[in-house]
């Protein structure tokens, strides 16, 4: 997003990374993340956008990386395996990209929902100061989702997705 004097640069770096983290000893967790990158030079809080929805899937075989984007500012990004589809449609239960690839999102366990000041910002209190209250007071809710991706009716690939759905107050 580019505007006058305000940008929103944000880029997916490594879709679908081998990942070791080592806690120390001989403690290592292994597995398949993701790096991104963003850039924000503007007032979030006044950026055209009532909604977003986001979310990453992945495995040692497939990346789907998602934004929704809702409000005066809305548009859909899908990114498969690092790749910027070009025809994509999201919702909290599916994410669909031309060539027939559906996203199925199912069995949600909430993870985390609230106000951004009593979720994530509550056990940061230093950054809650520096917060404006209309972003303190926006709603956010994560879900950890089992997800099936399908080509046509045929299933390719399953795992978990982790998505979530934040709401600007008005």
């Amino acid at each position: 997003y580019s505007d006058k004097n305000q940008l929103v640069q944000w880029r997916c770096v490594c879709p679908r990374a081998k990942v070791t983290l080592h806690l120390g000893g001989s403690q290592a967790l292994s597995g398949v993340g993701y790096a991104d990158y963003i850039q924000v030079t503007a007032d979030t809080w006044a950026l055209p956008v009532r909604e977003i929805r986001f979310g990453r899937y992945l495995t040692d075989r497939e990346s789907f990386i998602w934004i929704d984007l809702a409000g005066a500012l809305s548009k859909p990004f899908v990114w498969r395996n690092g790749v910027e589809q070009p025809i994509a449609s999201i919702t909290d239960d599916i994410v669909a990209i031309d060539d027939n690839y559906t996203l199925g999102l199912a069995y949600k366990k909430v993870v985390r929902e609230g106000t951004m000041g009593d979720t994530l910002l509550h056990s940061m209190p230093a950054l809650r100061t520096l917060v404006p209250k209309s972003i303190a007071s926006s709603f956010e809710c994560t879900w950890r989702t089992r997800a099936a991706l399908l080509k046509s009716t045929e299933e390719v690939d399953t795992g978990w997705a982790i998505h979530q759905l934040v709401r600007f107050p008005k």
